[in-house]
């Protein structure tokens, strides 16, 4: 038996921790290189080009990404970006898209953005015929999986989101659909919430406070281009526990609130301004439809609902609606108004015009 001096295995200990270490150091400066020129404006401009031509060729239409800021590990800047639609129109116009983002946590499957923001949106869902499609579409089909089996094997490793902050500014959306007879268009000037829980695969989701500030909108109702048939009557079941959505909420802020709601096949227009609204509720079950609000403060509010003489015929329908249950512990009213109108009734004079009322400066104390 060779009896190795214990001098010489020091020497060699040495000498294998020396090029362990040698190789951390390079591994390391490798790594700080990488995260150093990935920072530089030059390797950001070349990601963005190749993000844009994938893009392009995926889509088949026209794709902009201004500029892309990558702050590693937590930031990522997208500035002005354009998406055109098969038909040239805009899709979708954005001037920014801020995100504080574990960049780490997408090794692990895990998109935990800690803050969102987003300002100077715009985006554009039509569909008029005779086209069946809406216009995004076509997104939909590009980055859709064609193997059904690929798609059922990725499902076993779901990856987990987890959002924080949320903060939109100076957002439009537009939405006609010929085949429903529905168009609408908001103005959202800002909107802040922080999410608690965001669980898309059990379907929770929790957000202790929710406001808006300035708000503009406008929905349509009118003929649709095509009658569709009639379907067979069907029984609704609710959905199950596993299956329902859980939505929590804590405090609800709406501040200059203005909604125009017409309804050209039933002749009725509605409009409704909000100085402010504060609701804090309880709890929210969607599934049963019950609402539990501790308190609401309504302020400076104006409700219009106006209902002129048919212009098409009503046919009779089975009501299947379900009901839906609030219960609310305190109200607040301060100086609001409303008004109701229904032409088809002729007025009363001398009594209470249930057809035909105008209650301003409500107040409850």
């Amino acid at each position: 038996m060779v009896k190795i001096p214990s001098s010489r295995i020091k020497r060699i200990v040495r000498r294998i921790s020396g090029i362990i270490l040698r190789v951390i150091i390079i591994l390391l400066l490798l790594l700080v290189i990488v995260i150093f020129l990935l920072q530089t404006s030059a390797v950001q401009n070349f990601g963005r080009k190749k993000i844009q031509s994938y893009l392009e060729s995926k889509l088949h239409t026209k794709v902009v990404i201004g500029e892309l800021s990558v702050d590693f590990p937590k930031n990522i800047l997208l500035k002005n970006i354009y998406l055109e639609d098969q038909h040239q129109d805009t899709l979708l116009s954005a001037g920014n898209l801020n995100l504080d983002v574990n960049l780490w946590g997408l090794f692990h499957q895990k998109i935990i953005v800690s803050d969102l923001e987003m300002d100077r949106w715009t985006v554009h869902m039509v569909r008029r015929l005779p086209d069946s499609n809406f216009n995004y579409s076509f997104v939909i089909n590009a980055f859709a999986s064609k193997n059904p089996s690929q798609e059922k094997e990725t499902k076993g490793s779901p990856w987990i989101f987890e959002l924080g902050n949320i903060h939109l500014t100076n957002i439009r959306a537009h939405y006609q659909d010929d085949a429903t007879g529905n168009d609408a268009s908001v103005f959202l000037s800002d909107l802040r919430t922080t999410i608690k829980t965001f669980d898309p695969g059990r379907l929770i989701f929790a957000a202790p406070e929710f406001s808006v500030r300035g708000l503009n909108g406008n929905m349509r109702l009118y003929k649709p281009t095509f009658a569709a048939t009639s379907p067979k009557p069907s029984v609704v079941k609710k959905a199950s526990v596993g299956e329902a959505v859980q939505l929590q909420l804590g405090k609800i802020g709406l501040d200059s609130i203005a909604l125009v709601y017409s309804d050209e096949v039933n002749n009725s227009i509605a409009n409704i301004n909000i100085g402010r609204l504060s609701i804090v509720t309880n709890s929210i079950d969607l599934n049963n439809t019950r609402f539990d609000l501790k308190s609401v403060d309504l302020n400076q509010t104006k409700f219009q609902l106006a209902h002129g003489k048919s212009v098409v015929p009503q046919e009779k329908k089975n009501s299947t609606e379900s009901t839906w249950m609030v219960n609310l512990a305190h109200l607040n009213l301060v100086n609001d108004e409303f008004i109701y109108d229904d032409d088809e009734k002729k007025p009363v004079s001398n009594a209470v015009d249930y057809d035909h009322l105008h209650v301003s400066n409500l107040n409850t104390s």
